[in-house]
Protein backbone atom coordinates (compact mmCIF):
# COMPACT_ATOMS: atom_id res chain seq x y z
CA UNK A 1 0.00 0.00 0.00
CA UNK A 2 1.96 3.29 -0.81
CA UNK A 3 0.95 6.57 1.12
CA UNK A 4 0.24 9.92 -0.17
CA UNK A 5 3.41 11.95 1.22
CA UNK A 6 2.77 15.58 -0.17
CA UNK A 7 1.00 16.89 2.85
CA UNK A 8 1.51 17.29 6.35
CA UNK A 9 -0.92 15.61 8.96
CA UNK A 10 -2.98 17.82 11.59
CA UNK A 11 -0.58 16.19 14.44
CA UNK A 12 2.77 17.77 12.71
CA UNK A 13 1.29 21.10 12.32
CA UNK A 14 -0.19 21.62 15.88
CA UNK A 15 3.42 20.11 17.26
CA UNK A 16 5.91 23.14 16.51
CA UNK A 17 2.42 25.43 17.87
CA UNK A 18 2.38 23.88 20.84
CA UNK A 19 6.14 23.71 21.78
CA UNK A 20 6.43 27.20 20.31
CA UNK A 21 3.50 27.76 23.09
CA UNK A 22 5.05 26.24 25.92
CA UNK A 23 8.40 27.52 25.84
CA UNK A 24 6.98 31.11 25.46
CA UNK A 25 4.42 30.86 28.45
CA UNK A 26 7.56 29.19 30.51
CA UNK A 27 10.31 32.36 29.13
CA UNK A 28 7.11 34.95 30.75
CA UNK A 29 6.94 33.16 33.78
CA UNK A 30 10.66 34.12 33.97
CA UNK A 31 10.62 37.47 32.64
CA UNK A 32 8.16 38.09 35.16
CA UNK A 33 9.17 36.75 38.26
CA UNK A 34 13.06 38.58 37.45
CA UNK A 35 10.72 41.50 37.22
CA UNK A 36 9.36 41.27 41.06
CA UNK A 37 12.55 40.41 42.19
CA UNK A 38 13.74 43.69 40.37
CA UNK A 39 11.37 45.74 42.13
CA UNK A 40 11.88 44.22 45.47
CA UNK A 41 15.56 44.85 44.92
CA UNK A 42 15.29 48.10 43.40
CA UNK A 43 12.69 49.24 46.49
CA UNK A 44 15.09 47.83 49.08
CA UNK A 45 17.59 49.59 47.55
CA UNK A 46 16.17 53.11 47.60
CA UNK A 47 15.27 52.67 51.53
CA UNK A 48 18.85 51.67 51.99
CA UNK A 49 19.61 54.61 50.62
CA UNK A 50 17.50 56.55 52.20
CA UNK A 51 18.53 55.06 55.57
CA UNK A 52 22.01 56.31 54.78
CA UNK A 53 21.53 59.85 53.91
CA UNK A 54 19.39 60.30 57.24
CA UNK A 55 22.21 58.79 59.33
CA UNK A 56 24.98 60.81 57.71
CA UNK A 57 22.63 64.45 58.32
CA UNK A 58 22.06 63.03 61.80
CA UNK A 59 26.07 62.20 62.03
CA UNK A 60 27.06 65.85 60.98
CA UNK A 61 24.79 67.65 62.80
CA UNK A 62 26.06 65.75 66.51
CA UNK A 63 29.46 66.28 65.03
CA UNK A 64 29.31 70.09 64.30
CA UNK A 65 26.80 71.42 66.81
CA UNK A 66 26.84 68.67 69.75
CA UNK A 67 23.86 67.30 71.40
CA UNK A 68 22.12 68.87 74.35
CA UNK A 69 19.22 66.74 75.18
CA UNK A 70 17.74 63.40 73.57
CA UNK A 71 13.61 62.94 74.38
CA UNK A 72 12.38 59.49 73.51
CA UNK A 73 8.56 59.24 73.18
CA UNK A 74 6.57 56.26 72.24
CA UNK A 75 2.87 56.13 72.14
CA UNK A 76 0.93 55.24 75.02
CA UNK A 77 -1.06 53.06 73.23
CA UNK A 78 1.28 50.15 71.14
CA UNK A 79 -0.28 49.26 67.63
CA UNK A 80 -0.34 44.99 67.38
CA UNK A 81 1.48 45.10 63.76
CA UNK A 82 3.93 48.75 63.94
CA UNK A 83 6.56 49.97 66.70
CA UNK A 84 6.19 53.67 66.42
CA UNK A 85 8.89 55.83 68.06
CA UNK A 86 9.97 59.15 68.05
CA UNK A 87 13.00 61.34 68.74
CA UNK A 88 13.64 64.56 70.12
CA UNK A 89 16.78 65.73 69.12
CA UNK A 90 17.88 69.05 70.32
CA UNK A 91 21.20 70.24 69.18
CA UNK A 92 23.79 72.80 70.40
CA UNK A 93 23.22 75.42 68.69
CA UNK A 94 19.04 75.12 69.78
CA UNK A 95 17.77 73.12 66.72
CA UNK A 96 15.97 70.43 67.51
CA UNK A 97 15.41 67.06 64.77
CA UNK A 98 12.55 64.84 64.90
CA UNK A 99 12.99 61.54 63.92
CA UNK A 100 9.96 59.10 63.74
CA UNK A 101 10.91 55.48 63.23
CA UNK A 102 7.84 52.95 62.47
CA UNK A 103 8.90 49.49 62.40
CA UNK A 104 6.05 47.46 60.55
CA UNK A 105 6.26 43.70 60.85
CA UNK A 106 5.18 42.30 57.74
CA UNK A 107 8.01 44.22 55.80
CA UNK A 108 10.77 41.81 56.06
CA UNK A 109 11.42 44.09 59.19
CA UNK A 110 12.87 47.09 57.69
CA UNK A 111 12.56 50.37 59.87
CA UNK A 112 10.89 53.15 57.80
CA UNK A 113 11.99 56.90 58.92
CA UNK A 114 11.11 60.21 58.56
CA UNK A 115 13.36 63.13 59.38
CA UNK A 116 12.07 66.25 59.78
CA UNK A 117 14.00 69.56 60.50
CA UNK A 118 12.02 72.79 62.30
Amino acid sequence: MKLNKKGLSAIEILLPFVLTSVLIVSMFNIVFSFRARQNTESTLTEVTTYMNTITRMIQTDILIHGIQSVNIERPPMPDLYQERVNVLITLGNGQSRRIEITKIENSDNLPIGRDEQF
